[in-house]
């Protein structure tokens, strides 16, 4: 072999090294979740988030988005679903710690050189058997709309919340521009009722015998 033909040999190894290398979009990062309840309920019993994180072993639904690359999300045009009612359960800690809020199977950022925008929404209580459903519009993608139904008793009533929408992030390390840093996405609640109790107190001592 040529020593001209070794250095074009030598050569293109190098330029294929060089083309496979890996960038950060093309490993697996985890998506995780954060979250937090801005205002609190202090009087509310153990059913309710009687501050502002959630109870510890309490479940919430997620959805999610995926829009192309650089196509800003809207409720019109949302791109196709991610996650449909992923069910994520909170452990104490978790509105800081992101490896405390729990989910089977572990969903993945879109990867690769102009990866796909993905926006989150979530709601607290879970659908079953607490009185809340969720349905897409019919013929759309968009966000949906949300069914509550009271329980008949003060007691089994639940605390329900609606997280904002995170809109069009991907995964990255330092804060920017639709960046989730580390992949995990804040989601932060914000309760959608108030619990009233109305107590009637009779004087059994007036007389309405005159």
């Amino acid at each position: 072999m040529t020593f001209a033909a070794m250095a074009a040999l030598i050569l293109a190894a190098g330029c294929a090294k060089i083309e496979n290398k890996s960038t950060t979009n093309d490993v697996q990062h985890a998506i995780g979740f954060s979250n937090y309840a801005p205002r609190n309920l202090t009087k509310a019993d153990g059913t309710y988030a009687s501050s502002t994180t959630l109870a510890n072993g309490k479940v919430y639904d997620v959805y999610a988005y995926a829009t192309g690359n650089g196509i800003a999300f809207t409720t019109t045009a949302i791109g196709t679903q991610f996650m449909n009612g992923v069910h994520v359960t909170y452990t104490t800690g978790g509105d800081s710690d992101p490896t405390k809020n729990t989910y089977t199977p572990t969903r993945y950022w879109p990867s690769g050189d102009a990866p796909q925008w993905l926006t989150f929404w979530a709601y607290y209580p879970v659908q079953d058997g607490n009185g809340i459903s969720y349905a897409v519009p019919s013929g759309s993608n968009g966000l949906g709309t949300y069914t509550f139904t009271a329980a008949a008793s003060a007691a089994s009533m639940v605390d329900f919340m609606v997280s904002d929408v995170v809109n069009d992030k991907i995964y990255g390390t330092a804060a920017g521009d639709h960046i989730a840093v580390n992949g995990v996405v804040p989601l932060s609640f914000h309760h959608q009722l108030t619990k009233i109790i109305v107590k009637i107190v009779t004087d059994n001592n007036d007389d309405c015998t005159n």
